[in-house]
């Protein structure tokens, strides 16, 4: 969804794909949560050692995968709706 809003500054992946309308699974809405942990970790030491704790290379491989995954499927959805926006703008000057 395209508004004339500027993009929000916050790095909270669920409230910005709640800004965006994206429709997220409970699962889906856990695991960026988890995603989240990671952009607030590199800040906090107290919080960077807890994560460094938990950070095996399972653990890395895992969370590697899945922002992999949100990543292609947010470049899927953009691409799909810049394609609608162009269709509609282009019936629109016919």
């Amino acid at each position: 969804m395209q508004t004339k809003n500027h993009a929000l500054y916050i790095h909270n992946l669920i409230r910005l794909s709640e800004q965006a309308d994206l429709v997220l699974t409970l699962k889906e809405k856990e695991e960026l949560a988890t995603i989240n942990q990671f952009n607030i970790a590199g800040r906090y030491d107290d919080i960077k050692l807890a994560l460094h704790k938990k950070a095996t290379v399972q653990y890395t491989k895992r969370y590697l995968a899945l922002t992999k995954k949100y990543y292609i499927w947010l470049k899927k959805r953009v691409r799909l709706i810049s394609g609608v926006i162009l269709m509609f703008v282009s019936s629109q000057m016919t």
